[in-house]
């Protein structure tokens, strides 16, 4: 039996070796993410300008960016520093706070 620290170190060792593959194929969101996910998320979450949200394993920040590009300020979190590092690398300049590991 593994150990929740095991199997924890296994899961992040696996996101940062998909990190690329997941990147490419999410972009800024699949048909999936912006036709059932995004809609459903945004009218929950309603971002507005001064609002200050936490993504949680925010992977690539797909989710983050939208939040951002609505106007909330956002910090990201992810526990895959690769996944961080490509979100980073999609910023664009919004108003994001990314943290990973």
């Amino acid at each position: 039996m593994l150990h929740t620290q095991d199997t924890n170190l296994q899961a992040r060792q696996a996101w940062n070796t998909n990190a690329r593959f997941w990147d490419e194929r999410m972009a800024d969101g699949n048909d999936f993410f912006t036709v059932l996910i995004w809609p459903t998320v945004e009218t929950l979450l309603r971002p507005a300008p001064g609002e200050h949200i936490l993504d949680i394993a925010c992977g690539n920040g797909a989710t983050s960016r939208r939040l951002a590009q609505a106007g909330a300020s956002v910090t990201a979190l992810d526990f895959s520093d690769e996944m961080i590092n490509l979100a980073r690398k999609r910023n664009n300049d919004l108003k994001i706070e990314y943290k990973g590991g």
